[in-house]
């Protein structure tokens, strides 16, 4: 029975094999035998899917978390722990695990501790002894990796010289600090992204574009270099107002989830974890003033920031507006020209029928010409063919055109998508703050490729992020053109 049974597959002898091993099988009548071999191979394939799958989740369960931590007194160490051993460490329950490596903006308060995230960089827990900023989670992150572990760093770095200017609470710092390096990062972009745009809605009405003559060309007729500058523009402008939207979105979101925040009387007391662990009881619910203020004072900067995105997103709309009205007069100025063409194509058909029907019985005299024929007929066929290269002509010059205007939109969405990490490495680097040595000078092109390399950006990323930085386009990067948001002192206190 059993050397029937091994004949009956090879992928199943070997649960069959595991089935006898195991005592499940007996010699005895074939019938029975049949029953509970079958039984056996049902029972060992569940148990092997269990096992599988509970394999699966310790795997996940053990994954190690890696990161930076910040203790009360301004230490600082790196830290590499399990989900596991977070959970225990902070008595947090899975889910709350779970949020520390969450896409979405939020701050969740718990009684001993509260987690912060900030996408793309920036996560972590904090209680009232203890900062852990994530920057990798079992080897797969969100985002660039190295710019989460820079991110972390310069986090580390504020969090560091808080502590040593003030008097608050360690929680309170923290999250002081957490709130104003995410608004200090959507003002960067928000920064960097007005220039773009207001570049291109001054070509618009830029007087020092010079009209160029016209062509003959199919589509190139009345055409000048303000009207090419114009439809570039444009082109530039979608992929901008794209990404602004999506920075107006997370602004939204990040005001909604501190306007809940704020809305609550209980989350707000239990942001005081300091007090709890001295005193042993939570603070009265009705005493938060002091994180009351860090929040106002968050929801203000964001609101401000919606206000100036919404304000910049109004001039696109309007410059659209515009730009789709001069289409509109365009097209009308064509519908009317086609109707003079019409009208000028029916006066020549009435010639063309006349000459038709008598053309051939009136002599004019060139019948007579030696050759008339043939200069007639090379005269002819050269002008439809000078004509035909002068379309084709225009139609690739058309097409190179707008071949031209998606590679450079192309590369300015690789640049877009590299803003965050060039921020951060060069905040890392020192670039950015008042007291650096470098504050008052400027970076080479080469320069500042090195900095913003240690992100691990590809290289053509990294070179359409150095195009939109030089504005100036004179190969060094000025304090101005890298601090596009650290300069301005207007933000709301």
């Amino acid at each position: 029975m059993r050397s029937a049974a091994y004949r009956v597959a090879p992928a199943r002898s070997q649960l069959l094999g595991a089935a006898l091993s195991r005592g499940q099988l007996t010699s005895r009548p074939a019938a029975h035998s049949c029953c509970r071999l079958q039984h056996a191979l049902r029972a060992y394939s569940v148990s092997v899917s269990r096992n599988r799958f509970v394999s699966s989740a310790w795997t996940v369960s053990e994954s190690k978390m890696e990161g930076l931590r910040v203790l009360q007194d301004g230490t600082c160490e790196n830290f590499s722990a399990t989900r596991r051993e977070i959970a225990k460490a902070f008595d947090m329950p899975a889910r709350d695990v779970r949020q520390l490596v969450a896409r979405g903006a939020r701050v969740t308060v718990r009684p001993t501790y509260f987690l912060f995230s900030c996408p793309p960089f920036l996560a972590g827990c904090v209680s009232s002894e203890q900062a852990l900023l994530i920057t990798t989670e079992g080897g797969i992150v969100t985002g660039n990796s190295a710019t989460r572990e820079t991110a972390a760093q310069v986090l580390q770095q504020s969090i560091c010289h808080a502590i040593a200017d003030s008097q608050q609470p360690f929680e309170h710092s923290v999250l002081e600090v957490v709130l104003r390096e995410d608004m200090l990062r959507k003002q960067e972009r928000f920064m960097r992204l007005s220039q773009l745009i207001l570049r291109m809605l001054e070509l618009r009405d830029d007087p020092n574009i010079s009209l160029r003559d016209r062509q003959l060309g199919l589509l190139r007729f009345g055409a000048d270099r303000q009207a090419e500058a114009r439809e570039q523009a444009m082109y530039l402008l979608l992929t901008l107002s794209n990404d602004l939207a999506e920075l107006e979105d997370e602004v939204r979101r990040a005001e909604r989830d501190l306007s809940q925040l704020l809305a609550s009387d209980e989350d707000m007391a239990s942001l005081y974890l300091s007090h709890r662990k001295a005193i042993g009881t939570g603070r009265a619910i009705n005493e938060h003033s002091e994180v009351e203020y860090i929040l106002e004072t968050a929801v203000m900067q964001l609101q401000w920031l919606e206000d100036r995105v919404r304000r910049l997103q109004g001039s696109v709309t309007t410059h659209r507006a515009l730009e789709d009205l001069k289409l509109r007069n365009e097209r009308n100025r064509i519908m009317r020209l086609e109707i003079m063409l019409s009208m000028g194509s029916i006066s020549l058909g009435v010639a063309a029928v006349i000459g038709g029907l008598f053309g051939m019985n009136l002599s004019s005299g060139l019948e007579e010409v030696t050759h008339g024929f043939w200069i007639c007929a090379a005269g002819t066929c050269t002008l439809s063919s000078a004509l035909l290269i002068m379309l084709m002509s225009g139609i690739r010059r058309f097409h190179r055109s707008q071949r031209i205007n998606v590679m450079q939109t192309a590369t300015l969405r690789r640049a877009l998508g590299g803003l965050d990490h060039a921020y951060y490495a060069l905040r890392h680097k020192g670039v950015l703050n008042d007291e650096s040595p470098t504050s008052d000078g400027n970076l080479s092109r080469e320069e500042a490729r090195v900095v913003i390399e240690t992100t691990k950006l590809p290289s053509m990323t990294v070179s359409s992020l150095l195009d939109l930085m030089d504005i100036d386009d004179d190969g060094m990067l000025t304090l101005k053109e890298m601090r596009a948001s650290h300069g301005e002192r207007n933000r709301p206190k």
